[in-house]
């Protein structure tokens, strides 16, 4: 169930890179699918402080 939950939390926060920056690179999509489900949490709470894609990159840089 937990699984399902991740996978879920990952595509919302994929549709939202993909809508707010119009592109999704291959190595971010596989950095945030690997992302625990706090750590979904975080980057869903500020994602929308992002202003490029590179933010987003940074930050799952540092997970």
């Amino acid at each position: 169930m937990a699984e399902g939950r991740q996978e879920g939390e990952a595509q919302l926060i994929l549709l939202q890179i993909k809508r707010r920056f119009d592109v999704l690179p291959a190595d971010l999509v596989a950095k945030v699918s690997a992302l625990s489900i706090p750590e979904l949490e975080s980057l869903a709470e500020t994602i929308f402080d992002f202003d490029q894609i590179e933010n987003a990159q940074a930050w799952l840089d540092q997970c």
